[in-house]
This record gives structure tokens, sequence and C-alpha cells, in this order.
């Protein structure tokens, strides 16, 4: 395993592991000042790094995540512009403003979105290679790929791994590993 992927690993365990994202004054994520906006946007990132997407002559340089979340979120994920993803440089556009939402690599749907919109944008997205990640209590049975949720203090995620077969996106099994819980 490569230096650069093993620390990248020991990061995202370090985050999985310890993060609490309540605002008790005694929880680590007060006292760092981190927002649950922000400690999930680390996340997403660590998922963008661990998924493979199939190949398409049109994305050899951009990685391109769009958002449908409320204002803090959106900040809190265009804070990943510019990062590099292998030899990808990540992008951050609101869906609104994507024009032709195809070419999105990853779109994250807050648990605010309009709840008439999510069942139709996993719908949308459903056969292509588009790593959908959410945080609404019910994301991975609606057909979404990640799905973010609290477990007590703590940050946790589950993965629709047949989900994600079905759109031909691959998910490291460093990443399965980690999960809660995989939907097989």
């Amino acid at each position: 395993m490569k230096l650069q992927t093993l620390l990248t690993l020991i990061a995202f365990c370090t985050v999985f592991l310890l993060t609490d994202v309540s605002s008790d004054q005694n929880s680590p994520a007060y006292d760092s000042g981190i927002s649950e906006e922000r400690l999930k946007a680390a996340f997403v990132y660590n998922f963008l790094k661990f998924t493979e997407w199939p190949s398409r002559s049109d994305e050899e340089d951009t990685l391109l995540l769009c958002t449908s979340a409320p204002p803090a979120m959106t900040e809190s994920l265009k804070d990943l512009e510019g990062r590099k993803i292998g030899k990808r440089t990540v992008k951050v556009l609101e869906l609104e403003k994507a024009g032709n939402d195809r070419i999105c690599h990853a779109l994250f749907i807050d648990d605010s979105s309009n709840n008439a919109m999510v069942p139709s944008l996993l719908h949308k997205f459903r056969n292509d290679p588009v790593l959908t990640i959410g945080d609404r209590p019910d994301f991975c049975r609606m057909g979404g790929i990640i799905q973010l949720f609290r477990e007590g203090n703590k940050l946790r995620f589950n993965i629709n791994l047949r989900q994600a077969r079905k759109s031909g996106i691959k998910i490291s099994s460093r990443l399965l590993k980690l999960a809660r819980r995989v939907i097989e």
C-alpha cells in the first residue's frame, strides 16, 4: 500500500472513529470548533478518494461534486474545491447551476432538501455512474449509495453496494470495512 494512501486511510479512520458531532461543550467537535457541515464535507472528500468511476473521456482532469444542500453545507463542500483526488481536481457546483447534471461524478443531497425532490434525483441518477451521498434516514433504502447519519455523538455511514455496482461505481474494500452497514 502506498504511503500516501495509508496516511489518508489513517486520517479518515481518525475522523470516523473519534469525531463527535454534538453541540455539547465537552465534545471534541465543540472544542475544535468544527461544524457538523465541515465534518460531513471531510467524510465526502474521503468517500471520493476511495471511489472509482468508469472511464469517460471528458473527466480526465476534474471530479465534479454537485450539491443540493443549504448554503452552510454547500460552503463546507466548496472548501474541497481545488483538492486533488488522484490526477483529478475537485470542483463543486450547486445542482441547479450545473446545467447538464449528467456531468456530475458525485451528488450530495442534504436531508433538508425538498422531500419530493430526493426520490426524483435518486431515480434520475440510478443507472448513471454518480456517487450519491445523503444524510436522510432512508437514503440507502431509497436508492442512494452512501448515507451519513449520527449515532450518538458520532458521524457514521452506510453503503448501498448493490446500487453502487448498478451504477458502475467501485467502492474500495477499505471504505466498505469502515461502514456501519453494507447493503449487498
